[in-house]
């Protein structure tokens, strides 16, 4: 379980520092969503929504990874009869989700402008 817990964090803040890496693709990115009339609550939803599938196509493809190797350990190994119950499958995609989407609020939503005043500045340089 620990180790479980350690891995995640690291997926986490892994994810933030390339999100974070890209800020300045992400503010022209919401500069150009802001010039054609999306607002401040849009643009962050769209972020979010980005965020939460990347973490769910990574936790399905990480989780069934996971599920196929500690299937086969123990079925092969110990030799134990083990059928996975609804948590075993679901608790991968819940973590996933939840670790992309805080790392894209952690690094990514100050990337969106915050007003025309910004815009314009960032339109200049």
């Amino acid at each position: 379980m620990l180790i479980a817990l350690i891995l995640l964090g690291a997926g986490g803040l892994s994810l933030a520092s390339v999100i974070a890496a890209e800020v300045d693709a992400r503010r022209r990115e919401a500069l150009a969503f802001t010039l054609i009339g999306a607002s401040r609550s849009e643009i962050a939803c769209a972020r979010l929504l980005e965020a939460a599938s990347i973490g769910a196509i990574a936790a399905v493809i990480g989780g069934a990874a996971g599920w196929v190797g500690g299937f086969w350990a123990v079925d092969q190994a110990l030799r134990v009869a083990w059928v996975p119950g609804f948590v075993a499958v679901s608790l991968p995609l819940i973590l996933g989700v939840v670790a992309a989407v805080a790392a894209a609020v952690v690094g990514a939503l100050g990337a969106i402008p915050k007003g025309r005043g910004q815009i314009v500045r960032q339109l200049s340089s």
